[in-house]
C-alpha cells in the first residue's frame, strides 16, 4: 500500500499474483479475506461503489469503460469462487492459530495440521462459533452466485 505525501490518496500494489485478469477476482479475494461479515454482506453496495469510481476515473483519463454495472455483477458472481475458497482457508487458519504459540509446535512441514489438531482437541466450544462463521460466509457466497 502506498500513500501520497498528504495521505489523501492510496494505491494498492499486489505483486504476488501479477496477471491480466478480471477485477472481479481481486474484489472477491479482498472481500472474502479482508472484511467482516457485516461488510461482506453489503457486497452489492460495495461493487456498485467500485463500479462508479472506476467509471469516473476512466472518464477522467479519457478511457471510458465498455461494460455495465450489470455486467460487473454477472462477472463477479461467476468468479467469486476463488475469493470464497481463500476466505474459508483464511478463517480456518486465523481461528486455529489464534492464541497459539507457534514455537511450541516447532517449525515443521505440517505446522498448520498439528496446530489445527491441537485447536480442535482443546477448543470444542469455539468450534461451534467457527462453524457459524463458515455458515455465514457460505450464505453470502450463495447470494453472490445467485446473482449471475
Amino acid at each position: 500500500m502506498m500513500f501520497s505525501e498528504k495521505r489523501d490518496h492510496v494505491i494498492l500494489l499486489d505483486w504476488q499474483a501479477n496477471r491480466v485478469a478480471s477485477p472481479s477476482i481481486d474484489i472477491a479475494y479482498y472481500l472474502f479475506t479482508s472484511t467482516r461479515f457485516e461488510v461482506l454482506s453489503q457486497w452489492r453496495e460495495l461493487l456498485k461503489f467500485y463500479y462508479d469510481e472506476l467509471v469516473a476515473t476512466c472518464f477522467k483519463i479519457d478511457n471510458p469503460i465498455t461494460f455495465t454495472y450489470k455486467d460487473l455483477v454477472k462477472d463477479f458472481s461467476r468468479k467469486a469462487d476463488l475469493g470464497f475458497l481463500f476466505g474459508v482457508y483464511f478463517i480456518m487458519g486465523v481461528e486455529a492459530m489464534k492464541g497459539e504459540d507457534v514455537d511450541k509446535h516447532g517449525f515443521k512441514e505440517n505446522i498448520f495440521e498439528s496446530t489445527l489438531d491441537h485447536y480442535m482437541e482443546t477448543n470444542k466450544e469455539k468450534i461451534k462459533g467457527f462453524v457459524s462463521l463458515m455458515i455465514n460466509m457460505f450464505d453470502i457466497f450463495e447470494d453472490i452466485k445467485a446473482s449471475a
